[in-house]
């Protein structure tokens, strides 16, 4: 059926019907209301007007040479207004649809929400009432550009219409508008959520909604945490990193590699043995922690260090790369150092001091010597002066080895034999179980040590008192025959 026109509630309309007859008695436009179409108004070919109801209807006749024309006022249009039918001497000849509407109301917006893991965001507008109908669009605003978010192929709208609980009668219209975030730049956009009549050819009543969308690509809150040393107790079930960082949406990428220190090709590990957690804060800073679980499955249980990068990235295109990456190191406490080796005792100081050396691999961070008399050993007048050396170790990268030198003097220590036990100790947060390891060192003998100094006396001396008398004989025969 043809349409009338669209028209607002509350407003008024006016509704013509023409004939090309010169004479007739009832020319009417008459209005269908509540199935019944009532003769509100008439005028006759003289141009005679009859109002039922001036107050609300109103009848106005025109004439020219070929048409005679009978206009009906309404002052105010209300839904139950259906149809509009001519007629003519009581006959029906022609007849449109009235489209009435509403201005819809202001829509109310909530979010954005983040869905799909952070890939995309969610913004919610409802408009109550409208009537019958309604329709919403959304534009974007970003750096001062405005765009229509449908040309960057990244907005989906929804639309459901609904019976209006708050306004009986009348319509609630709601619109999901969902954006997706992917390469998107970073930046404050501008969301301009806008409901309208949708007459034909044109954008009746608009009324509009504004929020606003930051989107910031991952980063670290502090920069400087970028590289990190922790340390676990012996045998943990899993490692936890907590991470500080700046992003919105969040963060929804997540990689982690691995290698036994700096210098070896990361490889990496499978997702399923680690975790990841994301909260955020709920300030307008952006700011939020992630919480990574790490397997102990996921590396070599045998290893001290475990070298591991970790990477993060929400999607979205920032002036620095979109991934951050965090370095950190996992130091197993539960590994020894490698068995001390006693070197055998040797004299040094010309075999004034008796020196015993021992030497520890893979200490961490560093070791401290100690030695202790065995109970076979006899005890010492004079205490041994203990010394440790820590460098670095060629066989376990990050890791020390610890050289302990025990210097025990000769003078003022009785003969006999002396043996020590020596301990090297890590220089450790105190964990379960005891981190120090032992080992015995070779007997050192004071008494041979002082013969062998005697006896290498009396080999220098003898050649030097020897020919000392025999220059002294030669001397005394050549006296005897000068004379």
């Amino acid at each position: 059926m043809i349409p009338c026109g669209f028209f607002e509630e509350g407003t008024g309309l006016a509704f013509n019907c023409y004939t090309s007859r010169r004479t007739f008695g009832r020319l009417s436009p008459r209005i269908e209301i509540n199935q019944i179409f009532e003769e509100l108004s008439y005028c006759d070919s003289n141009g005679t007007c009859h109002d039922n109801d001036p107050s609300r209807y109103r009848a106005i006749y025109a004439s020219s040479t070929d048409k005679k024309n009978v206009t009906l006022l309404i002052k105010t249009v209300t839904r139950d207004l259906k149809k509009v039918r001519c007629y003519l001497d009581d006959l029906p000849y022609s007849e449109c649809v009235l489209a009435i509407y509403i201005a819809p109301a202001k829509p109310i917006c909530s979010g954005p929400e983040f869905v799909e893991d952070g890939r995309a965001a969610i913004v919610t507008c409802s408009s109550d009432p409208v009537y019958p109908t309604a329709r919403c669009e959304v534009m974007i605003s970003y750096e001062t550009v405005r765009r229509n978010v449908r040309e960057q192929d990244r907005m989906s709208i929804v639309q459901n219409l609904t019976d209006s609980e708050q306004y009986p009668g009348n319509k609630k219209l709601t619109c999901r508008f969902k954006v997706q975030l992917t390469d998107i730049v970073e930046g404050l956009y501008q969301l301009d959520a806008q409901v309208y009549v949708p007459v034909p050819g044109q954008k009746t009543n608009i009324t509009k909604a504004h929020t606003s969308l930051e989107l910031k690509a991952i980063t670290l809150e502090n920069p400087d945490r970028g590289s990190r040393q922790i340390t676990v107790t012996p045998k943990p079930q899993e490692l936890k990193v907590n991470i500080s960082v700046i992003s919105n949406p969040p963060p929804n990428s997540f990689s982690l590699a691995v290698s036994h220190d700096e210098s070896q090709t990361p490889v990496i590990v499978p997702s399923h043995l680690f975790s990841v957690q994301y909260s955020s804060r709920g300030d307008t800073d952006l700011k939020g922690t992630i919480e990574l679980s790490v397997l102990t499955a996921a590396v070599t249980v045998h290893e001290r260090f475990n070298y591991f990068i970790f990477s993060a990235s929400n999607g979205v295109v920032g002036s620095r790369p979109t991934a951050f990456k965090i370095k950190f190191t996992w130091i197993r406490l539960d590994v020894l150092p490698t068995q001390p080796t006693c070197d055998a005792p040797v004299f040094v100081d010309e075999g004034a001091t008796a020196l015993i050396t021992c030497t520890a691999d893979r200490v961490y961070p560093s070791g401290v010597c100690s030695f202790e008399l065995t109970a076979h050993s006899q005890s010492v007048d004079v205490p041994p002066y203990i010394r440790t050396r820590n460098n670095d170790s060629t066989a376990y990268l990050g890791q020390q080895t610890v050289t302990c030198e025990l210097r025990l003097p000769v003078a003022g220590n009785r003969a006999g034999e002396y043996q020590f036990q020596v301990e090297i100790t890590p220089n450790i947060i105190p964990v379960t179980g005891n981190q120090s390891v032992f080992a015995t060192t070779p007997t050192v003998n004071l008494a041979n040590a002082t013969l062998q100094g005697h006896k290498s006396w009396k080999i220098s001396l003898l050649p030097v008192v020897g020919g000392a008398v025999l220059i002294l004989i030669m001397i005394i025969v050549a006296l005897i025959v000068s004379l």
